[in-house]
């Protein structure tokens, strides 16, 4: 009995459901959010001082690692000269291990800074492209707006992509 009771519940949410659903017309969009982001002014000026700083980090630890490297192959040539005692030689392995460490934990801190520049460059834009996207969905009656990146997206009619209106929209309101 409790069966059918259950299932008689699920039938009847169905046929409500559908019913609902055949009144009103779905209408679905989508957008690229990444070609809108590279597409506005803002966007492009973000992507440019992104990267301007991770060509500048990758500078940085580039210097650092062509001096490790001179450093190090000069030990190894006084390793295999046995020219040098071993206390010494000691004491240079372990200046080259906190060098590599040094190297290390600037490229940790560097990546830090560069993904605070996002977030500090892009996280507005993002949000602000987002609440557009809002609007448009609720201004023109769309039942669902996707993002074109994400999972379970694999195909999209042109006709419902919203790229080009979002960057349009976007960019009016300056």
């Amino acid at each position: 009995m409790r069966i059918f009771l259950l299932a008689l519940g699920v039938a009847t949410t169905f046929l409500i459901s559908g019913s609902v659903a055949q009144a009103e017309e779905a209408k679905f969009g989508v957008v690229d959010v990444d070609q809108v982001l590279n597409s506005i002014e803002e966007g492009k000026a973000a992507k440019e001082e992104l990267m301007r700083k991770q060509q500048e980090a990758e500078n940085t630890l580039r210097e650092m690692v062509e001096e490790f490297a001179k450093d190090k192959e000069a030990f190894d040539k006084r390793v295999e000269s046995h020219a040098v005692k071993d206390e010494v030689l000691q004491l240079e392995q372990l200046d080259l291990m906190e060098k590599q460490a040094e190297i290390q934990n600037k490229q940790k801190a560097l990546e830090a800074k560069v993904k605070m520049t996002h977030e500090r460059l892009v996280g507005p834009l993002s949000k602000e492209i987002f609440e557009l996207i809002q609007k448009i969905g609720k201004e023109d009656g769309y039942t669902m707006i996707f993002q074109r990146a994400s999972a379970g997206v694999l195909y999209t009619r042109e006709s419902i992509d919203l790229t080009d209106e979002v960057i349009k929209r976007f960019n009016k309101k300056e």
